[in-house]
């Protein structure tokens, strides 16, 4: 089973607002009893935590090196995505613009 426990937040020097967040949701300790009930947890408070600190801290070397991998990619493609959103705001902007100065121009 793996837990998470405040003590041990604590000792990695987790910043209050976090530590009393943790305290709120779980008590003392998180100890979800299988891999399905921790990916509930996750999805359900995935807003409330800062994921990469927590990832950075908790995680072993070669399993947090796996989580800033699939992560890395992750936000490479979000900002491919935003990248594309941008151009397409840029351009309907544009048209908007030269739609609207010539229709008050005539």
């Amino acid at each position: 089973m793996r837990t998470i426990t405040l003590t041990q937040l604590r000792s990695l020097k987790a910043c209050r607002s976090q530590l009393e967040t943790f305290e709120r949701l779980f008590g003392e300790a998180c100890a979800p009893a299988s891999l399905e009930e921790t990916l509930e947890l996750a999805h359900r408070h995935f807003a409330d935590f800062d994921s990469d600190w927590t990832a950075k801290n908790l995680l072993p070397a070669a399993a947090w090196a796996d989580y800033d991998r699939v992560t890395a990619t992750a936000w490479a493609d979000y900002e491919r995505a935003k990248a594309a959103a941008l151009a397409d705001y840029e351009r309907a902007k544009a048209q908007a613009f030269a739609r609207a100065w010539w229709a008050a121009s005539c």
